[in-house]
Order: structure tokens, then C-alpha cells, then sequence
């Protein structure tokens, strides 16, 4: 299931969190995304 459109999101502007997502996953290099902490996340 899409999260975005489960989350109501309108279509026009789920490609905006795509990038988003996208970048901040990039930005992350060799960090596991499972050992972040909510903290780390949210800032």
C-alpha cells in the first residue's frame, strides 16, 4: 500500500515527500536507517 495515499495526501504533492525521503536516505551514506534514532530522524 502507498503510505502516502493511505495518509490522504493529495497525488500533487506526494512527489514532493517522495524527494524528500529520497534525499534524506541518500544523506544517511552507510548508516543503517534501522538503528536511527527517532530523535536523529526528526531533527
Amino acid at each position: 500500500m502507498n503510505l502516502l495515499a493511505h495518509r490522504s495526501l493529495p497525488e500533487s504533492t506526494r512527489p514532493w515527500y517522495t524527494r524528500r525521503v529520497e534525499e534524506f536516505l541518500k544523506g544517511l551514506h552507510t548508516e543503517s536507517f534501522s538503528r536511527l534514532a527517532a530523535e536523529r530522524v526528526s531533527g
